[in-house]
């Protein structure tokens, strides 16, 4: 069984303090791996755990600092890692259509992906969606929000336990597969010291990217900043033309018009 588990490099975010208005620059935060991407492949361990006979692939895109990301998969337990060259912003969209294509290459390389995984959202963008367009490009069943996957005694079957808001769910699905995955049911494992010296002396496999125009980011990232509205609550106790009114003013008091 072979799964592949997408991991990304994300700005530590936990101290940053931004006053209303105030653009963002990454300039002296530190990088670690997406949170939900350590979901991600603590899940796909737990399948190796089962099944000794699992691979698992780690896979991430960025310049070459993002291979300390991979170097961290390794030492988990992962048993390969690629990396796929990109450096600057890419839309959701090209993110995704690159990760298809790369994911297509390991498998000429490495054989049918049975299980493809990724972090429900990353702790940047938010976006929560290359999962499913992942799905969308690849034509293989997504199942979204698992806190846990097991084998069962169908060797073309995946248990998943998925959380919802009221609860979970069990399923079995049919491989091929693409998961994204929330906080777990248990905890993260931790590296062994024999892993993290293995991991920092492996061999990181370099995925160049296709030239194709689908491919390319359609948006342009001009700036990020937090919202300049000073946080108000305001309740209008006039009639519904006088109310519309003292709100098209506070619209444009906040420049919302201009933006």
């Amino acid at each position: 069984m072979n799964i592949i588990v997408c991991m990304k490099q994300v700005y530590d975010l936990k101290d940053l303090k931004l006053k209303a208005g105030e653009e963002f620059t990454p300039q002296g935060l530190d990088r670690r791996v997406n949170p939900f991407d350590v979901f991600a492949l603590e899940a796909a361990l737990t399948v190796k755990d089962q099944n000794p006979q699992t691979k698992v692939i780690v896979l991430s895109m960025g310049a070459e600092h993002t291979e300390k990301c991979l170097i961290e998969g390794l030492s988990m337990g992962a048993d390969k890692a690629y990396r796929l060259n990109s450096s600057g912003f890419l839309d959701t969209v090209a993110t995704s259509r690159r990760l298809a294509q790369a994911i297509h290459k390991i498998e000429k390389a490495e054989g049918m992906a049975d299980i493809i995984i990724t972090g429900i959202q990353s702790t940047d963008s938010g976006n929560g969606i290359v999962a499913c367009m992942l799905s969308r490009i690849l034509s293989r069943t997504l199942v979204s929000s698992a806190a846990e996957i097991s084998l069962t005694g169908n060797p073309s079957k995946l248990e998943i336990v998925k959380r919802c808001p009221d609860g979970f769910e069990k399923t079995e699905h049919d491989f091929p597969l693409i998961i994204s995955a929330t906080k777990l049911n248990h905890e993260v494992r931790y590296p062994s010291f024999p892993r993290i010296r293995q991991a920092n002396q492996a061999k990181i496999n370099i995925i160049e990217p296709s030239p194709s125009k689908k491919a390319m980011s359609s948006t342009e990232l001009i700036r990020i900043a937090k919202p300049g509205r000073r946080s108000r609550n305001v309740i209008v106790n006039d009639d519904v033309q006088a109310g519309t009114q003292i709100l098209l003013r506070m619209l444009q008091e906040d420049n919302i018009f201009t933006r």
